[in-house]
């Protein structure tokens, strides 16, 4: 006998349905798109007015989505506060904070710490620049990948299986005209940074924006790196050498620390 499904059953996969959706519902939220209505969360979503509403509801009571009379929807309160909880309890940020901070002393830039998170990398921790022009980036944000400095470190020290199923997945898009769209470019690159352990950007994300960044060992692993990012007229050919010198520095001396940790 024929029956509904029911967002309560288990999938085949051993997820819950009603979580998934929920879920989703909440990464329809983007840095362009920090605000939506139902009928654009809707549309995101593939789902109805009246289930949407649903979840809406339930996300509401719990914080998690926030509404803007007039406008639609936000995320809400209770992301911030365990967003705050999240960064408490990671260990590698507490590792790598006087360190990356030194080295933002250092070389007066933008340094980053980046996470690799099956598919994505995420941005842990950004200290701004000195200088008066800068740059803007944001803590949690997901850079494309593998693409630029961070992201081609994880992916080139990433696990043989996991990083085969990288280059099989990633969409090489033309962000700048310096940007890799052709795979086995892209997949020369990945063994350099390999051979050399480190990456260079080239204005490939965002025209006139140089990184270069290094990874960060565990025991057994490399989930982690650190990078330095500046405008092309400071981050110039001439002192490239010494801006790599010291994030692999820097990597190395995480690393150190990371391995204690770990064992």
């Amino acid at each position: 006998m024929a029956r509904l499904k029911s967002d309560l059953e288990i999938r085949s996969d051993g997820r819950n349905a009603v979580a998934d959706r929920a879920i989703e519902i909440l990464l329809s939220f983007t840095d362009d798109r920090p605000v939506l209505t139902a009928g654009e969360l809707c549309e995101a979503n593939g789902m109805s007015r009246s289930t949407i509403y649903r979840y809406l509801t339930s996300l509401r009571a719990g914080g998690f989505i926030a509404e803007e009379p007039g406008r639609g929807f936000r995320l809400g309160p209770k992301l911030i506060e365990m967003a705050r909880i999240a960064r408490k309890g990671n260990s590698i940020l507490e590792i790598a904070e006087p360190h990356i901070h030194q080295l933002a002393n250092r070389c007066g830039e933008i340094v980053q710490l980046v996470e690799r998170v099956g598919r994505q990398t995420i941005m842990l921790d950004n200290i701004e620049s000195k200088h008066r022009i800068g740059i803007t980036y944001l803590r949690g944000q997901v850079l494309p990948s593998p693409l630029g400095a961070s992201a081609k470190v994880l992916t080139a020290f990433a696990p043989p299986e996991e990083f085969e199923e990288l280059l099989r997945s990633v969409d090489l898009q033309a962000y700048t005209p310096r940007s890799i769209v052709d795979p086995q470019e892209l997949r020369r690159q990945l063994e350099l940074v390999r051979a050399n352990g480190y990456a260079y950007n080239d204005e490939e994300l965002d025209e006139g924006i140089r990184a270069v960044a290094a990874p960060i060992f565990g025991r057994f692993s490399v989930r982690y790196s650190v990078a330095i990012v500046g405008p092309t007229f400071r981050l110039t050919d001439e002192k490239l050498p010494e801006f790599i010198e010291m994030v692999k520095d820097t990597a190395t001396q995480i690393s150190r620390s990371l391995k204690e940790h770990e064992t």
